[in-house]
């Protein structure tokens, strides 16, 4: 996979999270909600951190890979 394509997949995964962590926010906001349901809603967010955390580092991994290999070729 060549660079500007694991910088947009990169883009497109964050895009993602951002969307689901807004709405996961917007519903932890909600009045109506006791502390039980917000406490599970937090605990998805944090989940959510820790797998975009992830999949970011897969990216970095995969960069890093392709880099080396590119060195590789040119020697």
């Amino acid at each position: 996979m060549n660079g500007s394509r694991l910088l947009l997949r990169a883009t497109v995964i964050t895009a993602v999270f951002v969307a689901a962590d807004s709405v996961i926010l917007y519903f932890g906001t909600e009045p109506s909600w006791t502390f039980v349901h917000r406490w599970v809603l937090m605990a998805a967010g944090v989940g959510s951190g820790i797998g975009w955390a992830a999949l970011m580092m897969r990216q970095r991994t995969s960069r890093h890979r392709m880099s080396k290999s590119l060195q590789m070729k040119s020697s």
